[in-house]
């Protein structure tokens, strides 16, 4: 496997290999670009078939005692790159990283901060209220139909806040168990296989789980539906044919816009801010992704493209800042 040509084609600074033997640890960190700071990267703990697979996942999510392990190695980074919880792993899991190294993020809830999960489900909910606004449908969940796939942290608190709202809620969770300990929780729950999720007239699609979701092989059923989660690299990784979407009229919210409630509650823990400038900043994200269907429409581009414009727009301004000169200040 050629390494540094899969880093080139993505465009990544660095990415390591750790292997703790003991541990039963094998882990790739990836970093993409640390121009505004040190990468937050979620931490995931899944099964993968190779290592081949194992680094294209790494590369496109950075773009989430085996935890011990794994803290001493984002330790040896020296800052570069910040340890969130991710898919498969939760605070606990992150106390434990926090163990052998300061450079993590997602572990005061134990101290009684407000839950990263609720902070990710309120930017969600807010992006689900653009896209229904966008397509017609009106601001309001109530009346429509929500299929959630995956019922996790995110997930299972987006499931209560559109029955609450009075939607009607299909969901699906690859854990049999999870699906219905959330089903037995809230009775109202339409629980469904992951083949018949989308079979119902439904107005929004909202992944919260697995990535990869979206692509060829799902289009036509998307046809004419918002696609708006909180799930990372939400778009098939070997699929960049995004002009389809706006064919099959699909409204898709890009999910680094949509889902960034969660990056802003690992900065407003690292950087000690109280929880209403952390939701002070979730209620930016409406308006953000208003930019990005405006900005879409205006340069006939789909809105993938768009966020990512707008997101390499920041960074460019941001390091052309970071070059110029600004001399220290005096202390007398």
């Amino acid at each position: 496997m050629d390494v540094f040509r899969v880093m080139e084609a993505a465009d990544h600074e660095q990415v390591a290999f750790c292997v703790a033997p003991g541990a039963e640890l094998k882990a790739v960190i990836a970093i993409h670009d640390t121009t505004v700071g040190p990468a937050i990267a979620g931490i995931r703990t899944l099964d993968f078939p190779d290592e081949r697979t194992a680094l294209a996942e790494a590369l496109e999510l950075s773009r989430g005692l085996t935890f011990r392990a794994l803290g001493r190695f984002i330790h040896g980074m020296g800052g570069r790159i910040i340890g969130a919880p991710d898919v498969g792993t939760g605070a606990l899991d992150l106390t434990y990283v926090a163990c052998e190294t300061e450079f993590v993020a997602g572990v005061t809830l134990f101290e009684g901060s407000f839950d990263p999960s609720l902070v990710t489900a309120t930017g969600v909910m807010m992006a689900i209220g653009v896209c229904l606004e966008k397509t017609g449908r009106g601001k309001d969940p109530a009346g429509k139909t929500v299929a959630i796939q995956g019922v996790g942290a995110v997930g299972a608190i987006l499931a209560a806040k559109f029955l609450e709202a009075g939607a009607r809620v299909l969901v699906h969770d690859h854990n049999p168990k999870r699906l219905e300990k959330v089903c037995r929780k809230m009775p109202a729950l339409v629980p469904r296989e992951a083949e018949t999720l989308l079979d119902d007239a439904v107005d929004v699609f909202c992944p919260c789980g697995r990535g990869g979701v979206v692509g060829p092989e799902t289009l036509d059923a998307l046809a004419g539906k918002i696609v708006c989660g909180a799930a990372n690299s939400q778009l098939d990784p070997n699929w960049r044919d995004y002009e389809k979407l706006a064919e099959k009229n699909i409204t898709y919210a890009p999910d680094f816009v949509v889902s960034s409630g969660g990056l802003i509650s690992v900065v407003g823990e690292l950087e000690r801010h109280p929880d209403q400038w952390v939701f002070a900043k979730v209620r930016q994200i409406p308006n953000l992704l208003r930019e990005v269907f405006a900005a879409a429409e205006e340069e006939g581009v789909s809105t993938v493209e768009a966020a990512t414009r707008l997101a390499e727009a920041r960074i460019s301004a941001i390091a052309s800042l970071a070059h110029s000169f600004v001399p220290r200040r005096q202390t007398r």
